[in-house]
């Protein structure tokens, strides 16, 4: 992918398959290992970035209920309205998590139903709503099959899977750790 021009980290390729599973009413499943809106928001002027006050991890920007998460150690607070360092209001929301996907999905396909499924989202009773299964002509509600989650379920009519920035895991220090690398 690295000779691609991407939009908002998907190849045109892959918006295109989605567009043609739309129109078969087909499901597809767009994966992307990054929970939140972005990993991290920084700001351009100084270069303060929002990292964790507890330990050495970014704090995740959740523009859905306006927090900064530190995956890590759970450590939370708002989004600062300026930046803590030089009180430039400027502050920008860098990379891709689910919840910027979901919006970017969203703005290129208008009429779909798109369902973001992350660990917050899959704690509430009923959080898939029958998506899994749901036949596209019955009931109303269900999203046009095009669910963003990892794995452990059945999607009968899934013909489409598109994982992005799949060699993010590669770099990080839980792969190291788990595969028995060790960091040289």
């Amino acid at each position: 992918m690295r000779d691609r021009r991407l939009d908002q980290g998907i190849a045109p390729e892959l918006f295109e398959a989605i567009r043609s599973r739309l129109e078969r009413r087909e499901q597809s499943l767009v994966f992307l290992n990054r929970r939140g809106y972005a990993p991290v928001l920084a700001c351009p002027a100084c270069g303060w970035v929002s990292r964790c006050t507890h330990c050495s991890a970014n704090q995740v920007v959740h523009l859905a209920d306006a927090r900064l998460r530190c995956h890590h150690c759970g450590a939370e607070s708002g989004i600062p309205r300026s930046c803590p360092t030089c009180g430039n209001q400027d502050l920008h929301p860098f990379g891709r998590g689910t919840q910027r996907l979901e919006s970017v999905l969203a703005e290129r396909f208008p009429d779909a139903r798109i369902l973001r499924v992350d660990p917050r989202q899959r704690r509430q009773p009923g959080a898939l709503g029958g998506a899994a299964g749901a036949h596209p002509r019955r009931g109303r509600g269900h999203p046009d099959r095009h669910q963003m989650l990892a794995k452990g379920h059945d999607f009968p009519l899934l013909t489409l899977v598109g994982v992005l920035n799949a060699d993010a895991s590669l770099f990080a220090a839980d792969f190291a750790r788990r595969s028995g690398c060790s960091p040289s």
